[in-house]
């Protein structure tokens, strides 16, 4: 029954991003300027209506003559006509940087170019559900509800989706705004609440026979006979009636005490015994995450007695020789070489797993020796590491990995671009420091890392406004973009977008020129 519903929920992902046009309305078009509107439109007024007696009419009357309600919407306003235009005025902006690639900087061909791939409807019909094949697998891979937790976190990670029975996230503490921590949140009901599914009047029960319908046809489209299809379209509605039973009304979701219930690790395996929360949060990587607040004290204590040296490279993976003890660590493992089957190199563990017919564990003995990334990081510890004063920016990697981590071509650009230039962690003088001047300082590299008269000339030219770097975790040796040339000890070793072939490169030794 639980494989039932991880599979709708994960049709659900196709089905939400399908469009549905619109009734007895033009097809929308993106805009390239926003509608301008009078503050007080004298248009909006009905001054035919008496406002002594309807001063509504008399106030909107004539806008809402103007603006009938459109046949796709349920309602119509002054602000939602305000969020479509500007939908649309978005819209524009973004077609705009997708369509017109002349002089975009580098920003703006991700955002470009992010849009444009999305908006690619002939490759997503084409592709289908071929991108939930490795979900579809790993959710009948399940044997038990021994393995649900693990599962379940996984999914959760890789779809974003709170529609696998639960929500989990972090919020703000709704007792102390200054704490971020975690929620766990009711989930798994297709319908919009709780309502649909327990309401008893003519409208309720259609609606619910009309979804038992969908659901089935969905089950069809896999390769279901129509007569399971309905079987499991009748499971997926008595699992969801029950989790809407346990569910609070839209009513009650208003009342903040009753959404609210502050509990340790302890409580919670209490309050829900049958769940491994442990194995849950191992997988979702989640036992560590937001901790650098602490460790960053504790390290920021013991500097004033002692020297200590600390680097961060810019992701939130890590990548090492591949061990079955870290996989359970990771909400996705990528294989980055293989000895005995290098076919492999550059697929998720899952896909492969898949594709073998055998467990994840099994995947990993049969892969050995072997290299992997994991993905085990959050982004606001990577963030508040990279932040911190005395971090170095530093980066390593195997170049002759068939598919190598992305930080051995992208490490510096992308401490440049992304997140200097543009999330403004912290001023381009401090990231080209944190790479250069205090590595040197900290490893006693005598007159590296300064620009000054007898210093080392090791220097780079590189565009602010372009920098940002090009390898990626599925292209991960690309060159970066919006660098000129780089110096290495007064000569030249790449310019105009190639090696010159110059090596002038040597040994440094601690407190020698």
């Amino acid at each position: 029954k639980m494989k039932k519903l991880f599979l709708l929920s994960l049709l659900g992902l196709i089905a939400a991003g399908n469009p549905v046009a619109a009734q007895n309305r033009p097809a929308d078009q993106p805009s390239t300027s926003f509608p301008y509107t009078p503050g007080l439109d004298v248009k909006a007024m009905d001054t035919t209506a008496d406002a002594c007696v309807d001063f509504y009419q008399y106030t909107c009357g004539g806008w809402m003559r103007n603006n009938p309600i459109p046949a796709d919407q349920p309602r119509w306003s002054v602000y939602a006509k305000l969020a479509e235009d500007n939908q649309r005025y978005l819209w524009g902006i973004l077609d705009g940087l997708a369509k017109d690639t002349r002089g975009r900087n580098a920003r703006q061909q991700k955002i470009g170019d992010y849009f444009a791939a999305c908006m690619d409807e002939g490759a997503v019909e084409k592709l289908g559900a071929k991108p939930l094949v490795p979900l579809l697998q790993q959710i009948d891979a399940m044997k038990s509800k021994r393995e649900l937790p693990a599962l379940l976190a996984n999914l959760q990670l890789k779809t974003a989706d709170s529609g696998f029975f639960f929500g989990f996230g972090s919020n703000q503490d709704f007792a102390d705004s200054r704490k971020v921590i975690a929620f766990a949140s009711a989930g798994g009901l297709s319908l919009p609440d709780r309502d649909y599914y327990l309401k008893t009047e003519d409208k309720s029960r259609e609606i619910r026979a009309q979804f038992v319908a969908h659901v089935a046809r969905m089950f069809e489209l896999l390769g279901d006979s129509a007569d399971v299809a309905k079987r499991n379209a009748d499971k997926v509605m008595q699992m969801e009636t029950e989790l809407a039973m346990a569910s609070l009304s839209r009513v009650d979701r208003r009342d903040p005490h009753k959404l609210f219930h502050n509990m340790d690790a302890k409580a919670l395996k209490a309050l829900t015994p049958g769940f491994d929360w442990a194995g849950y949060l191992k997988v979702a990587g989640l036992a560590n995450h937001g901790r650098s607040v602490e460790t960053l004290a504790h390290i920021s204590r013991h500097m004033a007695s002692q020297p200590i040296g600390m680097d961060c490279y810019p992701y939130c993976a890590s990548s090492t020789i591949l061990t079955w003890s870290r996989v359970g660590g990771a909400s996705k493992v990528l294989v980055t070489w293989s000895k005995p089957h290098p076919e492999f190199s550059g697929m998720e563990l899952s896909a492969i797993a898949g594709k073998l017919g055998l467990s994840q564990e099994a995947t990993v003995a049969k892969l050995l020796p072997a290299g992997a990334i994991y993905f085990a990081m959050h982004e606001d510890d990577v963030q508040r590491i990279l932040k911190f004063e005395r971090t170095m920016v530093g980066s390593d990697g195997l170049p002759h990995d068939t598919s190598p981590h992305p930080r051995l071509w992208g490490t510096f650009p992308r401490v440049l671009g992304h997140y200097s230039r543009d999330l403004g962690l912290f001023p381009l003088e401090t990231a080209v420091h944190k790479m250069t001047g205090l590595t040197a300082a900290t490893f006693g590299l005598a007159d590296r890392g300064v620009i000054r008269v007898g210093a080392h000339a090791d220097l780079t030219l590189f565009d602010e406004a372009r920098i940002a770097e090009g390898a990626t975790f599925a292209k991960p040796m690309q060159p970066a973009l919006g660098v000129d040339t780089v110096i290495v000890n007064g000569e030249a070793v790449w310019r105009d977008g190639r090696s010159t072939g110059a090596r002038p490169g040597r040994r440094l030794q601690r407190n020698a020129a």
